[in-house]
Formats: structure tokens, C-alpha cells, sequence
């Protein structure tokens, strides 16, 4: 498995869009078409999760910075759930992050929603592959999201300045959300 670097001109992008349309639910997805093709000051990144037979079957969408990447999107295809798949990328993404910290967030569990289990086996994913929960939360898109770490320390500093430099961006005002605690 290996990680490619897509732009809205890969052939790959028509089923990026494909997989991100059945992996979000509406209120939670964005234009990937018109995030990628605007003009941008931060370094944000599509990449295609290859298979083995060089077969796209997810992707990440990440924002990088010189302290930490924040991994805004993460699907992987359906079909292809729970093979192992998820578990693999996250390897080749903290390769690709480096010494960087790793920031993800997914939404929280919420025993009221309709997709909790996807929410709970979500969050097991990351436990189980080094991540540590950070405390934190974010709240955007009509929706609550914790906040998960690649380090143990968790640095709030440099994930709110990534945050801000994301703000002359055509994103969702709700996405620019900072980390709050429950406690």
C-alpha cells in the first residue's frame, strides 16, 4: 500500500469525490473540487490511499505545518472497511507527517446519533493505532468532534495557529471551531 499526492486533475479524483460523498453525511462534507482548485497559502494535501494492485481505496486530506498536520478527512471505500485498510494508512500518514504531531478529529460519540457504532469502532481505530485522546473538542458542521493526538503531549498551541492559518480559506466558517474542553 502507498500514498499518492492527488489534484483535481488525477485520474483518481472523480472516485476521491465518489468516496467521500458515501463516507460523510452531507452537513459534514465540503466541496473537494473547489478546495483544491482555490487559490491557497496553507499547505494542504489530497492523498489517495493505493492498494497493493494500485487500486485508490481511500484518502486523507491533510493541512500541514511546520510543527503539526491535521488530518481534515479521512475515508476509506465502503467495500473495503475493515480489512485492515485504516489501519495501514495511518502508518504511511505519520510517515508522511514526520516528526510532526498528528491531530484527527472525528465525531464524538453520542449515544443519541444514528451512526454511533461507526462513531465508537472510529474512535477504537485510532486508540488501537497509537493515537491518544487529547481532552479536547471541536464543534463545526452542525456537529461535535474529539480530538485525537499522534503525540502523547499534546500541543494546543501549534493546532490553534494551524487553525488560523486556515482562515483566509473558502472553508466553512464552523471549521475555523476552536478545541474546547468538557470538564
Amino acid at each position: 500500500m502507498k500514498l499518492i499526492r492527488l489534484t483535481t486533475d488525477s485520474p483518481e479524483f472523480d472516485a476521491v469525490c465518489r468516496i467521500s460523498e458515501e463516507a460523510f453525511p452531507a452537513n459534514e462534507r465540503i466541496n473537494l473540487y473547489d478546495a483544491f482548485r482555490a487559490e491557497s497559502t496553507i499547505d494542504k494535501h489530497l492523498l489517495g490511499i493505493i492498494d497493493d494492485e494500485g487500486t485508490l481505496c481511500g484518502f486523507f486530506m491533510i493541512i500541514l505545518t511546520d510543527e503539526c498536520g491535521y488530518g481534515s478527512y479521512f475515508a476509506i471505500e465502503a467495500s473495503r472497511r475493515g480489512h485492515g485498510i485504516g489501519t495501514k494508512a495511518l502508518k504511511l500518514i505519520l510517515e508522511y507527517c514526520g516528526k510532526r504531531q498528528f491531530i484527527i478529529d472525528f465525531e464524538a460519540i453520542d449515544e443519541n446519533a444514528p451512526n454511533n457504532e461507526q462513531r465508537k469502532r472510529r474512535r477504537d481505530l485510532y486508540l488501537r493505532n497509537g493515537f491518544f485522546p487529547t481532552g479536547y473538542f471541536r464543534h463545526y458542521m452542525d456537529c461535535e468532534f474529539e480530538v485525537f493526538s499522534s503525540h502523547k503531549n499534546f500541543d494546543l498551541d501549534a493546532f490553534n495557529r494551524l487553525i488560523d492559518s486556515t482562515r483566509c480559506e473558502i472553508l466553512d466558517k464552523d471549521f475555523l471551531a476552536a478545541p474546547y474542553r468538557k470538564d
